[in-house]
């Protein structure tokens, strides 16, 4: 997934101890990824992806064919080791194009975002797809804009099948206003080519938001950040959803923190699989003054609609370390990068590893630099495909070579936990009294072996069909194997005359709503 790309700036101090940790040789599966031609302030690692057995490193200092010219590095999994494949470049190169700004790789393409291409006199930036066919790689497309009309193009790239997106955050000239825009681009399977399909805006764009910061895509859905995004009165920064519909991309939702606050950069980084959505606020607070974190969302694909189901913060967080500046999730794993984090030394950075525990998120391990040093830059950008991830340091010295750079794989990373939520309405009845009150037992067993967050309510159903909230709703949290039985009393809707009411226990989690209903009774005596 399509790694965040800004410019490590920052530093700090603090060193915590945590058990629950790998280091970089032998342990968790890890390995530093081969760059036998690298070569001092390349920074290698500045952007990294994986895709099942394939996976690309961006060096985008790469002096190989011009200076600053950059260079793609492709990576093929052989049993449990992942030799260099083939070596990448603009097939017309430019001096100081940073070809390797951003990567992204489905199947047998990649994309590269070359953010300092010239290619209308005004550096506007350039994007690059490349195919494969047996073992080499041919360029099939570069992507550029028919003007100066927009800058930043390339900065961020992503791209699925026969889609690609490329993110252009930045105001263009002569204004130099204007609120970003993201372009997709589609490939034509008659010819081969890749055409412009459309150019995706913010439906409330407002100069200055970066829309286009960071950008995602899985099938017919897109995710684009814009890290300045306005949310209320402040600029705590959003992420936009779109999805394909037809010919057509729409946009199905803007997204959110549900605890927005000035310059969080909700948005530097984002990432999609499936129906889950994480976004990087860089520079949060929770933690510590721009410690940093992560939100979930899961979308539901009947409806369109969008909800926030947890933030994610380091175990481990504190000031300046910028948990969520890089992000990336497949299935039920995600990784997170700090690359201002404490590691086996100060600020030399890291990465966390979450996965499910039933429909919760929970930190698996950090990762970390055994032997690592101040300014690192390791997390930087991050990648994670099943049980594999990339973690790239890129300002990482290489047998005395100044920030050569470096991205290291990780083979062996805990998949989800799965978990089981059985409901029950125990038993529900009237008491003699005709205007007395109505008394349910419920029961919510987690039957699994992962813990599970949910919402718990309790809904009066008339006769007409017609249904009233009479308990909750009520967030809850279970652990592997826990119940919880609750004895709620309440009104009888409508009053003493009424019919004894239906009653329907309902549990919503990220796999949607279960319910389960039962006719309450009257008891005698």
């Amino acid at each position: 997934m399509a790694p965040s790309t800004e410019v490590p700036t920052r530093s700090r101090h603090v060193q915590p101890f945590l058990l629950l940790a790998c280091f970089t040789i032998g342990a968790c599966g890890s390995a530093r990824l081969p760059n036998p031609s690298g070569a001092a302030f390349d920074q290698a690692g500045w952007a990294v992806a994986i895709d099942g057995n394939w996976a690309i490193d961006g060096v985008p200092r790469s002096d190989t064919i011009g200076s600053n010219a950059g260079k793609g590095l492709i990576y093929h999994r052989s049993g449990k080791s992942w030799p260099l494949q083939a070596t990448i470049t603009s097939a017309t190169p430019v001096t100081n194009a940073d070809f390797g700004w951003s990567v992204d790789i489905s199947g047998d393409r990649v994309v590269v975002g070359a953010f300092g291409d010239v290619t209308t006199g005004f550096i506007s930036g350039a994007a690059y797809i490349f195919e494969r066919s047996g073992d080499v790689w041919t360029q099939a497309a570069r992507l550029v804009v028919d003007s100066i009309g927009e800058s930043g193009f390339g900065s961020a790239v992503a791209i699925s099948g026969d889609y690609a997106v490329v993110g252009a955050p930045y105001p263009p000239p002569p204004t130099f206003t204007g609120p970003g825009v993201a372009w997709v681009y589609r490939r034509n399977a008659a010819n081969g080519q890749w055409n412009l399909d459309a150019l995706l805006e913010a439906s409330d764009a407002i100069d200055f938001i970066e829309f286009g910061t960071a950008v995602d895509i899985d099938g017919d859905v897109i995710v684009v950040g814009a890290k300045k995004g306005v949310v209320g009165n402040t600029i705590g920064g959003a992420a936009y959803v779109f999805r394909r519909q037809g010919s057509t991309w729409k946009e199905e939702a803007k997204l959110v923190a549900s605890d927005p606050a000035y310059h969080d950069f909700f948005g530097s980084a984002v990432a999609i699989s499936g129906n889950r959505i994480v976004v990087g606020a860089k520079e949060e607070d929770a933690k510590g003054d721009a410690a940093g974190a992560a939100y979930v969302f899961v979308g539901d694909t009947n409806s369109g609609e969008w909800a926030e189901s947890q933030k994610l913060t380091a175990d481990d967080g504190d000031d300046d370390h910028n948990f969520g500046y890089s992000v990336s999730i497949d299935d039920g794993r995600i990784l997170i990068g700090a690359w201002l984090a404490d590691g086996s030394v100060n600020t030399t950075g890291a990465a966390y590893h979450f996965r499910t525990e039933g429909n919760a998120w929970a930190q698996e391990r950090k990762l970390m630099l055994s032997n690592g040093e101040y300014g690192d830059g390791y997390g930087n950008s991050v990648s994670i495909s099943g049980a594999c991830g990339i973690v790239g340091a890129v300002n990482r010295d290489i047998n005395d070579v100044e920030k050569v750079g470096a991205a290291y794989r990780y083979c062996n990373l805990p998949g989800p936990i799965p978990a089981e939520v059985e409901l029950d309405i125990i038993c529900c009845f009237q008491p003699p009294d005709p205007a007395g009150p109505v008394i349910v037992t419920t029961r919510i067993v987690n039957a699994g072996e992962g813990r599970v967050i949910g919402r718990r309510w309790i809904e009066s159903v008339a006769p007409d069909g017609t249904a009233e909230v009479v308990v909750g709703p009520e967030a809850i949290t279970l652990g592997a194997g826990e119940a919880r039985e609750e004895r709620h009393v309440f009104r009888r809707p409508g009053g003493a005359a009424a019919a004894l009411p239906v009653l329907r226990l309902r549990w919503e989690d990220s796999n949607g709503i279960r319910t389960v209903q039962a006719r309450s009774q009257p008891t005698r005596g």
